[in-house]
């Protein structure tokens, strides 16, 4: 699954930042998701009882939430986004 993502993360072109990408990324990152999804029916079952899932969850959970800041920084900057967003509105994006 975490290859999964990898895979797909790095294919995003920043560089041409579109609303599109974002959305059909996310749209990819459901289908991985559906895909392993007994992973998320037992999840914290999984996290409990094994703790090197449990610390690659952790860390992919942060590399994700900056992953999501920076794609919303660049959309900030390519004004797909406006570009007056306070720091405090981004993490509460990123947290929901």
């Amino acid at each position: 699954m975490v290859e999964e993502v990898n895979e797909l993360v790095s294919a995003i072109p920043f560089e041409d930042a579109k609303v599109s990408y974002f959305l059909e990324t996310h749209q990819a990152l459901f289908h991985i998701q559906a895909k392993y999804r007994f992973f998320f029916l037992n999840f914290f079952e999984i996290l409990n009882h094994y703790p090197a899932i449990k610390e690659t969850y952790l860390q992919r959970y942060e590399l994700e939430k900056n992953f999501a800041l920076q794609s919303l920084k660049v959309y900030m900057e390519k004004g797909v986004l406006r570009k007056d967003i306070r720091a405090e509105e981004l993490d509460r994006i990123i947290e929901v």
